[in-house]
């Protein structure tokens, strides 16, 4: 079996190292073998976030990872999901920011 070859990482405007493909809806192929590789390469790095649109995927990394104070919810305060890296903390501001501005 052929493996793909690894993707390197990208660095935004932020100067953050995006690895893999944050989002899955834009891999290029969507089937079980890519969204697998990319899980699992994210979870390499430690990036236990991904999306699938508005859908958060978290794996399990059975390690601590220091990513869950009070400096990561400023990341994450008045910002765009699609403008930071997938977090719970990304999901929980779509989720306030909706809320709040609904018309009801």
């Amino acid at each position: 079996m052929r493996r793909r070859a690894q993707q390197a990482p990208k660095r935004t405007t932020e100067n953050r190292v995006i690895v893999g493909t944050e989002d899955m809806v834009l891999l290029p192929k969507s089937n079980d073998a890519s969204i697998t590789e990319n899980l699992k390469l994210r979870l390499v790095s430690s990036e236990i976030y991904t999306n699938i649109g508005h859908v958060l995927v978290a794996a399990n990394p059975y390690k601590w990872l220091e990513i869950y104070d009070a400096e990561h919810v400023k990341k994450y305060v008045h910002q765009q999901r699609v403008d930071v890296a997938p977090h719970i903390f990304a999901t929980a501001e779509a989720a306030y920011r909706n809320m709040v501005t609904e018309d009801d």
